[in-house]
């Protein structure tokens, strides 16, 4: 079992000497809505979400004959079929937000605001053992979320033309990943905690190298 946490943050200074500075119009994504409250303050607002829900289909194929699953060795060696008893499925979910604010203090100075927040989660249950008894089911999550901000002031001057800025960027990540090992015909009950806590297992149970 694993229950990993990922944190990273960054910052820093943005500058940039441009030889020229090209004006080009604007392309803004569909979702983009603009508001331009005066003419020295425009503001963007982007926004997107999507999800989905899903029963992931496994290929795991019982490569020989055991003496127990039925159901599983009358398919062996055919590929076309699988044998499983467990519902196998699948969530998750990925948007964000953004907000892009461009001011136009002075005839040689622009200040450009992006603030944006996004978050994903995925969720995933599956069947492990490759037959119809509940052997092995295994299931692995992920929840994500970022935040964004930088802001940047555009001189233009007829003797200089150039950006300087600052950025901060941080993200969490958490992660886990389980395979749950239920009694059944292949493991006792009095056998099962312990493969899913190697530390509590008793002397005759195998336990995977350090």
């Amino acid at each position: 079992m694993r229950h990993p946490r990922r944190t990273a943050s960054a910052a820093g200074l943005l500058f940039f000497v441009l030889a020229v500075l090209a004006i080009r119009p604007a392309t803004r994504q569909a979702n983009a809505s603009p508001f331009a409250p005066s003419d020295q303050l425009e503001l963007i607002s982007r926004a997107d979400w999507s999800s989905y829900r899903e029963h992931p289909e496994s290929y795991s194929e019982l490569i020989a004959r055991t003496p127990f699953p039925t159901l599983a060795n009358s398919i062996v060696g055919n590929y076309a079929e699988v044998a499983l008893n467990d519902i196998q499925l699948a969530i998750g979910h990925i948007g964000g937000v953004s907000e892009e604010i461009n001011y136009h203090a002075t005839d040689w100075l622009n200040i450009k605001s992006l603030s944006a927040y996004r978050s994903d989660s995925f969720s995933l249950t599956n069947d492990n053992d490759s037959t119809e008894l509940e052997l092995q089911l295994s299931h692995q999550a992920e929840q994500e979320h970022g935040i964004s901000q930088e802001v940047d002031f555009q001189v233009n001057t007829e003797k200089f033309q150039g950006i300087a800025g600052y950025y901060f960027f941080h993200d969490d990540d958490r992660q886990i990943n389980t395979v749950a090992l239920p009694p059944s015909i292949i493991i006792p009950r009095a056998t099962a905690p312990a493969m899913m806590n190697p530390a509590a297992a008793p002397s005759n149970v195998c336990q995977p190298k350090a």
